[in-house]
């Protein structure tokens, strides 16, 4: 997914990131080197917790991808691509595909989910 890097702050051991994107602007803890204010970087996103629907992850509202963010919490809103029988899902957002781990049942590929998470964490691909 490229983003662009809008606010950096050192949380000691890890970097906080604000970014924005095409899908919208989100935060999450930067996992590789350091980043550089106003630089785009193609990222990796892990949700670092499974997707449980009714608690982290529900039916989207909107069949559209975003990304948003309050003090607290991310939004993301995603098309589910392919379900796993082992409890992996891959979800597409924007140009890129999020790799997650789900509990209990979870949407057919096709659908739209919003998942609400602390934060995310955010590996540049080097690419």
């Amino acid at each position: 997914m490229h983003i662009t890097v809008t606010s950096l702050a050192l949380n000691r051991p890890n970097m906080t990131v604000e970014f924005s994107c095409l899908q919208g602007t989100g935060r999450g803890t930067w996992k590789t080197g350091v980043p550089r204010l106003g630089q785009e970087y193609d990222v990796e996103l892990d949700l670092q917790q499974p997707l449980i629907m009714e608690m982290n992850a529900q039916p989207a509202r909107k069949e559209s991808p975003r990304v948003s963010m309050s003090e607290h919490e991310v939004t993301l809103v995603a098309r589910v691509e392919e379900v796993f029988e082992e409890g992996n899902a891959s979800l597409r957002l924007g140009d890129g595909l999020i790799l997650a781990e789900y509990q209990g049942e979870f949407p057919a590929p096709g659908t739209w989910v919003e998942i609400t998470l602390p934060e995310l964490v955010l590996f540049d691909t080097g690419r």
